[in-house]
């Protein structure tokens, strides 16, 4: 079982309400032939998807979730990822 944070799941939403306003701004940019805004707009996102990535330890959970998909690990498991304990238990 994976503990979920209420906190983390409502910054997730945050996070993606953010990157989808960034896709309709660059939509919005393309459509006016504005490429260059459009281009700064893709950037944008690309920067701050990467450094939510970093802040939430996507990275560290996702490696969690493969451990356990692929049944390498057996029994309980313990890892640390930013400051946060998530227990997973197999």
């Amino acid at each position: 079982m994976l503990d979920c944070d209420i906190s983390l799941c409502l910054t997730c939403c945050q996070v993606g309400e953010r990157l989808g306003k960034y896709e309709v701004e660059k939509r919005q940019a393309v459509e006016s032939e504005d490429y260059d805004k459009a281009k700064l707009k893709k950037v944008q996102m690309d920067e701050y998807r990467l450094q939510m990535y970093k802040d939430l330890g996507i990275h560290e959970l996702l490696q969690v979730l493969l451990h356990i998909l692929a049944g390498v690990s057996r029994g309980p498991m313990l890892v640390i990822a930013d400051e946060r304990c998530l227990s997973v238990e197999c």
